[in-house]
């Protein structure tokens, strides 16, 4: 896509741009923004807030850097789920202080890019001139849809969004069919991952944090959000006392989405829980793993993941072993799946000791999901939805 060609994106992020543990949405915005114009609105903050995290405040006044996302932090009043009337006082504010920038950067018939059901209230205010949705997790089974009526109130909000999309992008086949999706304006685009940054951990210069370097190999290792809704702490307990001689490496905050979470059973004198690590320093722990974990329970949500990490792991060369998940299926034999504690801990073994000729042909296979290609096939994407809306 040439100059004269453009974008003017408004993306409502379900995430913080600087969020320690990105997603899609802040790769993709990221890189977009460097030949783009993108206004990236972040989730909105309130006074209370702010006032127990002084830290946010300093982000408020921020200056973004040319090319990168402009980024808008709404914000809105507190308290909104005590008073019902607040809902619609701060959504005027939102569309407000967006507007605002909008009319700033001289956005005024933008991509609108929504990542969330939970935005659909959006539709129709921006004078957007497309929309296009983002599909990245069964979002009726996340963890925070507690109730019956709420799942209905996220399908009915989608289903809304659903129908005013210009494009629909989707993460995995598995959750196209569930959601039956189909048409010219569905598109399948797989998570990617940042393969030159985890490349880096192939680089005989790439340092070993200390932390880790002191840690009895082998080491099978998981980094990301350690979670009770999504990670199966049984099946990592169950593996430790079955694999002694392993160190288990789990590298991620603890209760990041789910606060519930207990870690109690993992007091195992070889599993180590590092906490979070910037993502900047993650080559270098992936450097001192020697296997990759994907321990992910089997639930509505997971089955719908396409994670991440798969590709990061495997940029960095190293083995994966994964809970049988579709979306782990794509990378095929470079993926060892495993349904249960013993054929787990047998994969984990059988990996100790790979080659490194096979660690070459892993990051081989990760260079093909880039985001640099995944950029380009949704440049196209978008330039021909562009091209048919001006017909």
């Amino acid at each position: 896509m040439t100059d004269s060609h453009r974008l003017d994106i408004v993306c409502m992020a379900t995430r913080r741009l600087d969020n320690p543990l990105p997603t899609n949405v802040q790769h993709l915005m990221r890189r977009l923004a460097t030949r783009h114009q993108v206004l990236y609105v972040e989730p909105p903050v309130d006074p209370v807030f702010l006032a127990r995290q002084p830290r946010e405040t300093l982000r408020l006044c921020r200056r973004s850097a040319s090319g990168t996302p402009r980024i808008v932090t709404p914000l809105i009043l507190p308290w909104e789920q005590r008073f019902e009337r607040l809902e619609a006082w701060n959504r005027h504010l939102i569309l407000r202080q967006v507007r605002r920038a909008m009319r700033q950067l001289g956005i005024t018939r933008p991509i609108l890019w929504l990542f969330s059901p939970l935005h659909a209230w959006v539709l129709g205010r921006l004078k957007e001139g497309q929309v296009c949705y983002h599909i990245t997790d069964d979002y009726s089974a996340m963890p925070w849809v507690t109730s019956e009526a709420l799942r209905r109130e996220v399908r009915e909000a989608e289903a809304r969004i659903l129908n005013a999309a210009d494009c629909v992008f989707v993460t995995s086949s598995h959750l196209a069919r569930k959601r039956v999706l189909s048409g010219p304006h569905i598109h399948i685009i797989p998570n990617v991952a940042d393969v030159d940054h985890f490349a880096a951990a192939r680089e005989p210069k790439t340092p070993i944090p200390e932390d880790i370097a002191v840690i009895r190999r082998p080491i099978a290792g998981f980094i990301g959000a350690v979670d009770n809704y999504k990670l199966d702490l049984d099946l990592l307990r169950a593996c430790a006392l079955a694999t002694p001689e392993i160190s288990y490496v789990l590298i991620g905050p603890i209760g990041w989405s789910d606060p519930g979470t207990r870690v109690d059973s993992l007091a195992l004198p070889n599993v180590h829980l590092l906490g979070q690590r910037s993502f900047e320093s993650l080559p270098g722990y992936l450097k001192a793993i020697d296997v990759g974990l994907i321990p992910y329970r089997r639930t509505a949500y997971t089955e719908s993941c396409s994670p991440l990490k798969l590709y990061e792991y495997l940029a960095a060369g190293k083995a994966v072993v994964s809970t049988d998940l579709p979306g782990v299926q794509e990378a095929g034999e470079l993926v060892t799946v495993a349904s249960d504690a013993g054929e787990f801990s047998q994969a984990i073994r059988g990996h100790l000791g790979d080659s490194a000729e096979l660690a070459e042909h892993r990051g081989t296979f990760a260079a093909q999901h880039s985001w640099s290609r995944r950029i380009a096939e949704i440049e196209t994407i978008l330039a021909t939805s562009i091209q048919d809306r001006d017909r």
